[in-house]
């Protein structure tokens, strides 16, 4: 029911867009799933330059943190990591200290740098060269790979669907048009009902045709920005293949649930799995 009203608000948008654009890789960064495209799927700056023009600060450089971070008007719901020659890096988001999340395995993705926050960090080229200013392969635009890293754990993810088929670590999960398929991460062995809040690991992938072109944050807390996605309980099961996590569609169903899609092409509403 939610896909059909999802594909009838925007089907005459996504004509139109795909008669428009080309279809290279990772072309855009964009953040931000919504049912209206005119107040989301909104593009992030890919480089220093831009991003100075539109607004955003440098909040931590190269020596403090693993490249130079930007953000906008203090929010911490997206926060942007260029390399040393000024281009995307990566991005980041930020969740306060004093909630009961993260803990458990989903901790291990966060880093503590002894602020008021906990920040994840998902890298679009190999973490070691952001500050060295090292030229990372021009295949894709935005980036060349996608690597989730902090202090406890590091983690490439396969490009090709086709590799998940032999990845015991992600649990296939279900599609969604304008997002994709879904695959989810666990350290207790798989996502299904029974998976606590503890084991879900804060990030899920998205391929489409094949490919991997976004991914999402998934935080289990009440967090406010325009950036953020609040999904309601109804909606959870399109996204998973084995059951939705009970801990999950408790958290929406008391507005307690925070998501956010990453999207690393310039057309999302064309993701239909």
């Amino acid at each position: 029911m939610m896909k059909a009203a999802v594909f009838v608000l925007i089907f005459g948008a996504v004509a139109t867009e795909g008669f428009l654009f080309g279809g290279e890789k990772w072309d855009d960064l964009k953040v931000t799933w919504g049912v209206n495209p005119l107040n989301s799927y909104h593009s992030m700056p890919r480089t220093v330059k831009d991003a100075d023009a539109a607004g955003w600060k440098l909040e931590k450089s190269c020596g403090e943190v693993n490249g130079d971070r930007y953000i906008l008007e203090d929010d911490p719901a997206v926060l942007l990591v260029f390399n040393a020659e000024g281009n995307i890096g990566g991005i980041a988001t930020k969740v306060p200290k004093g909630l009961d999340f993260p803990a458990g395995e989903s901790a291990k993705y966060f880093q503590d740098e002894g602020d008021e926050y906990y920040t994840m960090t998902v890298y679009f080229q190999d973490p070691k060269t952001v500050c060295t200013g090292a030229r990372r392969s021009k295949r894709l635009a935005t980036g060349d790979a996608l690597v989730i890293s902090q202090d406890k754990v590091y983690m490439t993810v396969p490009l090709d669907e086709s590799d998940m088929e032999f990845n015991k670590e992600w649990t296939k999960g279900g599609c969604f048009y304008t997002m994709g398929r879904h695959y989810w991460l666990s350290g207790a062995g798989g996502v299904k009902e029974d998976t606590k809040a503890d084991e879900l690991a804060p990030i899920f992938l998205l391929y489409n045709e094949g490919q991997l072109n976004g991914f999402g944050f998934v935080l289990n807390a009440n967090l406010e920005s325009p950036r953020y996605e609040h999904p309601p309980k109804e909606a959870l099961g399109v996204f998973f293949a084995n059951g939705t996590p009970k801990f999950l569609s408790e958290a929406a169903k008391s507005s307690g649930l925070t998501t956010m899609h990453v999207y690393l092409d310039s057309t999302p509403l064309l993701n239909f799995c």
